[in-house]
């Protein structure tokens, strides 16, 4: 779940790092080894051959499938569209596959609140309350998709109270029917549902 299809995390210091990449449903449920189990962080990582051979200490049961579908031209040809993605990621950050060990699945579960307008009354008055990034909806700062996000949901509210000072009183009720408002409220979903 992110906004872009991959994401390098990277580290000069242990030269090591993570290959983000967005995964569709179709794709997730491919992303198993040959045995059938699915690959997922810290309990069944998917293993990749190396020049065509299971490495040393590792078994073909544990062997990512989609590479083993795509190098022997076996499978679905959606299993051998997952790992040529994967090649295009590695390919697009300059990353030779055989800088790579494993495949694993990390399952995001992104969670929101279901207002991200309201009207807050206290003892010193009235107000109108926007949330606003993980507030409003948090990410796993995996993807890459937290700060970029808040960028554009503040830009967004920003650019919604600027309009809403143009055309009415600050007093006016309202806001959540207000269009300009309407219009954060529905640009937060979009952000939710990409």
């Amino acid at each position: 779940v992110s906004q872009c299809r991959f994401l390098l995390n990277a580290s000069s210091v242990t030269r090591s790092g993570f290959l983000n990449m967005q995964l569709t449903k179709t794709e997730w449920d491919l992303a198993k080894r040959v045995d059938g189990e699915s690959c997922v962080f810290a309990r069944s990582p998917g293993i990749l051959l190396r020049n065509g051979q299971v490495p040393d200490g590792k078994a073909e049961k544990q062997i990512f499938k989609p590479q083993v579908d795509f190098e022997r031209e076996l499978g679905s040809l959606a299993s051998r569209n997952l790992w040529k993605s994967i090649l295009d990621g590695l390919k697009l950050f300059g990353i030779n596959k055989e800088h790579v060990s494993s495949i694993v699945g990390v399952e995001l579960d992104v969670r929101y609140s279901p207002e991200v307008v309201g009207d807050v009354v206290s003892d010193v008055g009235e107000a109108i309350c926007f949330l606003v990034g993980d507030a409003a909806f948090q990410t796993h700062f995996w993807p890459g998709r937290g700060m970029n996000s808040v960028f554009k949901e503040a830009a967004s509210l920003a650019n919604s109270l600027f309009l809403v000072g143009r055309r009415l009183q600050v007093n006016e009720k309202p806001w959540s029917g207000m269009r300009e408002i309407a219009d954060y409220i529905a640009f937060l979903g979009g952000l939710r549902d990409s």
